[in-house]
């Protein structure tokens, strides 16, 4: 009876403490709903699926390849707009909003735009954090103690951004589901889900190139191999072959689209681009739950490498490499190991070759105890994520007079200034976040925003030496206003050219129009263009 009575505490603890963590992993999903409008894109990416919309099914293709009209830097210049599905799901939010009533006589448009954009990404983020990654887990006979307790170290800003990475998250460890299906059962027809799966990732997000590699590193072995297993199915896995490498030019662009994606990699612009700095490394201790996560991960990998298949090791270790150099990778580093993470931790013992190795009848109980748990769990977990984080969320929006981006440096009060005083928005010098808000508010053409592929890495290290106020032998930031024929400038007052305006100012060749404390509006004197630029 004594070890029995053990069991039973053990198991009880065991209740106890996954009841915890679970309660903790939502405590930590509501406390990041303002994370859903930390990033400047979530602006013009509503923007550019409103006008999508406003173009219709018939003009949709001819508004995909219309010249840029939100700049005036870089008015007319091609955009190739390779998240276009996801900025049209943004744009259907929006107008479901304005079905329901919420953007009626005195409610700001721009704060309605941003609410149901931000409900769609939150609703989704709560299906992929507290639904689909615990399944994974659970499916696999994982126990909820460690499935939740792993849960609440994972846990980042990154995940809640409205932006199209978040059909990244989604689309990686399905794919990886599917895939290690085939790998441990053999061809099925779902596997055939995975080419048009591809379609749709990549007219969503750049991420693409992730699936198909995949793909290539399950199916291509197979197809070459010489053994029999598979055998009469191998021109189901060469269709499936031949229909992902071609799904990446299923897009409005083409090749072109390819060749944009490859120039993420060939061609970063590390010095814009804050999520390409090596945030793991020069910043441990603020995603000390990641290292945390990783470590344990790798941990339980390499002890059980057995269970894992060598191509599985091969993509844990390149996405753990890019997640902990590349805080854009980082949310891809979680997501890939998680899903090997999930076999290994799984009740069961599975070769890398896909053949079940022997257990004993008490394993095969266990697991066939934790499918018959994980169904009803699962199902609960997809019902209770959405009203969650409704309920979360529009107790935010209910807290909130207006909706805005929650950037430490809120732009909101030179954004209103510059609305309602029209004549200083022609020719303005402006910051790529704040770009973006006038975007929002439908205040263009502006300078610059946050498509720094657009712009190009010249404007943009130009600009950005415009910013800092500098003045060499190859630039002189006077001359670059006189350039672009800059008639007003809204600038951060932590820049430095803000203090090099302050200097001009004295000399009598601008003067300052607002200061929030935050950003600040210039205008420069009329008749003393020349002798500033001097």
């Amino acid at each position: 009876m004594k070890p029995a009575e053990g069991t039973s505490s053990l198991k009880t603890l065991e209740i106890i403490f996954a009841a915890i963590f679970m309660v903790q992993a939502f405590l930590q999903f509501a406390g990041m709903v303002e994370r859903v409008f930390q990033s400047s894109d979530t602006a013009w990416l509503i923007k550019t699926g409103l006008l999508l919309w406003q173009a219709g099914p018939c003009n949709l293709f001819a508004a995909l390849h219309q010249g840029d009209t939100f700049s005036f830097t870089a008015a007319g210049q091609p955009v190739l707009i390779y998240q276009w599905l996801f900025t049209l799901a943004l744009a259907a939010a929006t107008k479901v909003a304005a079905l329901a009533g919420q953007n009626g006589a005195g409610v700001d448009i721009a704060s309605t735009n941003l609410a149901a954009a931000g409900y769609l990404t939150y609703t989704a983020t709560a299906l992929l954090l507290l639904f689909l990654l615990p399944y994974m887990m659970l499916k696999r006979g994982v126990k909820p103690v460690y499935t939740f307790g792993l849960l609440t170290l994972v846990n980042m800003p990154i995940w809640y951004w409205a932006r199209p990475q978040l059909v990244s998250f989604f689309m990686l460890p399905m794919f990886i589901l599917l895939l290690e299906d085939f790998r441990r059962n053999g061809y099925r027809k779902r596997l055939w889900l995975l080419p048009f799966l591809l379609i749709v990732w990549v007219n969503s997000h750049a991420f693409w190139f992730m699936g198909l590699a995949l793909i290539l590193a399950y199916l291509a072995p197979q197809v070459v191999s010489q053994k029999q297993v598979d055998f009469r199915y191998r021109r189901h896995l060469v269709g499936i072959l031949a229909t992902s490498c071609l799904a990446p030019l299923a897009n409005p662009y083409g090749a072109d689209l390819v060749r944009h994606t490859l120039s993420f990699v060939s061609e970063p612009d590390f010095g814009q681009i804050s999520e390409l700095q090596p945030t793991l490394l020069t910043n441990p201790l603020r995603h000390r739950g990641i290292w945390l996560y990783l470590v344990i991960a790798w941990s339980v990998l390499l002890a059980r490498r057995a269970m894992i298949p060598l191509t599985g090791l091969f993509f844990c270790a390149l996405s753990t490499f890019t997640g902990v150099v590349c805080y854009r990778f980082a949310a891809v580093a979680v997501l890939v190991s998680w899903s090997y993470l999930s076999i290994a931790l799984g009740k069961g013992q599975q070769g890398s070759e896909g053949s079940t190795s022997k257990t004993d009848g008490s394993a095969i109980k266990a697991k066939e105890s934790a499918i018959k748990t994980v169904s009803p769990v699962s199902t609960a977990l997809a019902l209770i994520a959405p009203i969650f984080a409704t309920a979360v969320y529009f107790n935010y929006c209910q807290s909130q007079k207006q909706i805005w981006f929650t950037h430490n440096d809120s732009n909101q009060k030179v954004t209103a200034f510059l609305k309602q005083n029209s004549r200083l928005r022609s020719r303005l010098f402006c910051d790529a976040a704040l770009g973006c808000s006038l975007i929002l508010e439908d205040l263009t053409p502006v300078f610059i925003d946050t498509r720094f592929d657009l712009y190009g890495k010249t404007f943009c290290g130009e600009y950005q030496d415009c910013l800092n106020g500098s003045v060499t032998n190859t630039f002189n930031w006077r001359s670059y206003l006189d350039k672009w024929q800059i008639n007003t400038l809204a600038i951060k007052n932590s820049a430095p050219l803000n203090n090099e305006l302050n200097h001009a100012a004295r000399q009598g060749s601008c003067k300052k129009l607002h200061d929030d404390g935050i950003y600040s509006v210039w205008e420069i004197e009329r008749g003393a263009k020349a002798g500033a630029s001097q």
